[in-house]
């Protein structure tokens, strides 16, 4: 009887050993082929992966990525014009990944009175207090040098020359800087913006819409002011755009001119929405931005060229992002002895909580002398048709 106790004791003793010793190896055999994986040398594919808002390169052992970037569309392709009978067809395709991005195009009312200043179109907006017309981009530093040089010979004074985006540079500095970006122009002031609507509107042959004691308004005098900002640089003692009368903050509006004209807080307000009650952003936010927007979490801190973007309901591109647009200016005061204009649509260096905020929170108080590089416009123009 103890015999056989003791024998069945030592086959349990080794049955227990056995088992020990096989998950011992079973661990060090997981924990080796741990290291193994996470020791491998990558092998990347060689040809990109994408969704319909990055491109990346993927490991073909295990999960890891690189290169994950937004896709960076070239100039839109019209296949099919679309008219009043049926909808058209833009095609865009990655210049990095070629990933290729349909668009259904709905037919917008345009006006061709335009296309001698602005390579864009501009938009016929219906709205109730009253039809306009609007830039579907904002407006270039070709589009703002073309008629620049033009107004220069014609009798307009500018004080600034403007920039290429962000990153450009102005004719002052620069001479040979070519003159065909599409980067939005910045590093204006307001007064040099209705001066040059009026030399767009002579250009094109419309009538001018800002005047000073019945004559159009052709300069922004220079006066000497004692600091102002060009970029996030301090400047003493240098111009501003001042006419000596004030012609700039003092002007009226000719509401029968056919001219060029900033929008109204209102009119820019109604075409940014598209039409809504606000940009259409709520659930996934950051992948709608990504779509439509030049923001801090795409943008790499600088502007981008305009409609490189998705547009809007009714065709207009950079409503929200890329940078600040000005509004028509405005009196306030008691005496409405201040003229200020706001600035709308937040830029390229905005988080994505902050530029998803309604319109009426995207907007900022600028003065008449006020010159960054993340502020630039986009033209209106009153329809009579």
């Amino acid at each position: 009887m103890k015999k056989e106790f003791f024998l069945i004791l030592l086959i349990s003793l080794f049955i227990v050993g056995c088992n020990n010793s096989s998950q011992e190896q079973s661990s060090q055999n997981t924990e080796q082929t741990s290291v193994n994986t996470e020791q491998h040398t990558h092998n990347f594919s060689e040809n990109w992966i994408y969704d319909k808002q990055y491109h990346w390169h993927a490991c073909n052992i295990c999960d890891e990525i690189k290169d994950k970037t937004v896709h960076s569309y070239n100039a839109p392709e019209i296949l099919v014009e679309p008219t009043e009978d049926h909808n058209g067809i833009e095609v865009r395709i990655c210049s990095i990944c070629k990933y290729r991005k349909e668009r259904e195009l709905v037919y917008l009312k345009t006006s061709t009175t335009d296309e001698t200043i602005f390579s864009h179109k501009l938009i016929k907006i219906n709205y109730n207090a009253g039809d306009f017309y609007i830039g579907s981009t904002e407006v270039t530093y070709k589009e703002w040098y073309d008629v620049w040089t033009w107004g220069e010979q014609h009798g307009y004074l500018f004080a600034n020359y403007g920039r290429e985006g962000s990153n450009g540079y102005d004719d002052r500095e620069y001479p040979e800087t070519p003159k065909g970006s599409s980067q939005p122009v910045v590093s204006i002031f307001y007064r040099d913006i209705i001066v040059w609507l009026n030399a767009a509107s002579e250009k094109a042959g419309l009538t001018p819409v800002y005047m000073y004691n019945g004559e159009v308004i052709k300069i922004a005098e220079i006066l000497p002011y004692s600091t102002y900002f060009i970029g996030t640089n301090q400047k003493n003692n240098i111009w501003c755009a001042k006419d000596r009368q004030g012609r700039s903050t003092k002007c009226t509006i000719n509401k029968n001119a056919n001219g060029y004209r900033l929008p109204t807080n209102d009119e820019w307000d109604f075409a940014a929405r598209g039409g809504k009650s606000d940009f259409g952003i709520t659930n996934n936010k950051k992948e709608i931005l990504d779509a439509i927007a030049w923001y801090k979490g795409n943008s790499d801190g600088h502007t981008h060229d305009v409609a490189t973007q998705e547009p809007n309901e009714y065709g207009l591109y950079d409503t929200i992002g890329n940078v600040w647009e000005y509004t028509e200016g405005y009196k306030i005061g008691q005496n409405n002895d201040y003229f200020v204009t706001n600035i709308k649509g937040w830029y390229f260096d905005k988080d994505w909580y902050e530029i998803t905020m309604p319109p009426e929170k995207g907007e900022v108080t600028s003065g008449d002398c006020n010159a960054t590089i993340s502020q630039g416009f986009r033209v209106c123009r009153s329809c009579f048709d």
